[in-house]
């Protein structure tokens, strides 16, 4: 009896944090009158430094990646944690397949990124624009996000990962910088180094997250990040420096507040349909508002 009680409660707990499809298009967001409000704008504390720290305001953008995060879909056993055997299995997209729809994705994405940052005074430039000489290309194709030691959820996200590799790939003609999951001073320090090899005043990166179970792929949030020189001068105590990178956070964004999921991939009897209409209005909302809150943060 204790046992049935267990494996019940289990199971309920189970379904209450497992997510469910969203029915509404992605076309029927971009519609929504109150669309500037699923945009989550989480504080940086450092563009209204910029000004006293003589910095201007970026005008030479870099995009230096958009990719699409899938994770896949799991299944648990509850019954395993009492008689052993496998607990869980996963079906997710494979790199290529991530690919596929993220480069969809860029595609009506990018044009919208680029019109967004131009009405706020910033050109933003694909890698195809900002990486010009071999030594500029060999930087940026060569460039891997590092990591320091970093503890708490940060550190159990990494383990995860380690053990349950998800499909994450970029769109055609950008690299991987999977920058949505977390950001340290090691790799705050090396995003400032490409910054400055690439000859750019920020850098930005756009992220998708997903959902995939075989049936549906399913769009669960996107993510606006952009760097620049840290306002903040370099502290001369060493414990001081610990937590200082030359690079620093100036927008960190994401659509989703009251979002769950929109299928942009569905599958019926073999044959796949896709669903996009609408998600250039989704981004350029997200980066207006982000940008938007950023002027009004450095004082423009």
């Amino acid at each position: 009896m204790r046992l049935k009680a267990f494996t019940l409660a289990l199971v309920a707990a189970m379904l209450a944090v497992a997510p469910a499809f969203s029915q509404d298009p992605l076309k029927e967001w971009a519609e929504d009158k109150k669309l500037a409000k699923q945009i989550v704008l989480y504080p940086t504390g450092f563009v209204k430094k910029m000004k006293n720290a003589g910095l201007e305001k970026p005008k030479r953008v870099g995009l230096i990646s958009f990719y699409l995060w899938d994770v896949g879909e799991y299944k648990y056993n509850a019954m395993a944690a009492t008689y052993g055997g496998t607990y869980e299995t996963k079906r997710g997209l494979t790199p290529k397949g991530a690919n596929h729809y993220a480069t969809q994705l860029a595609e009506l994405g990018v044009p919208a990124l680029k019109e967004a940052f131009a009405e706020h005074g910033m050109e933003l430039l694909e890698p195809i624009e900002f990486a010009t000489t071999d030594e500029q290309r060999e930087a940026y194709v060569n460039f891997v996000l590092p990591t320091g030691k970093i503890g708490g959820a940060a550190a159990a996200v990494s383990d995860w990962l380690f053990r349950n590799p998800p499909a994450r790939s970029a769109a055609a003609g950008y690299s991987g910088i999977n920058a949505h999951l977390w950001m340290d001073m090691p790799g705050l320090t090396a995003l400032d180094s490409l910054r400055v090899q690439l000859g750019l005043d920020a850098v930005a990166v756009l992220a998708n997250t997903s959902f995939s179970d075989g049936k549906n792929v399913a769009l669960d949030g996107i993510h606006l990040m952009m760097y620049g020189p840290n306002p903040n001068p370099k502290p001369t105590m060493k414990i001081a420096m610990l937590g200082w990178a030359p690079s620093t956070q100036y927008v960190t964004s994401k659509f989703g507040k009251s979002f769950k999921f929109s299928p942009i991939a569905t599958f019926k009897k073999g044959e796949r349909q896709e669903h996009y209409e609408g998600y250039d209005v989704i981004v350029k909302t997200l980066a207006k508002v982000s940008l938007e809150n950023f002027d009004e943060q450095y004082g423009d």
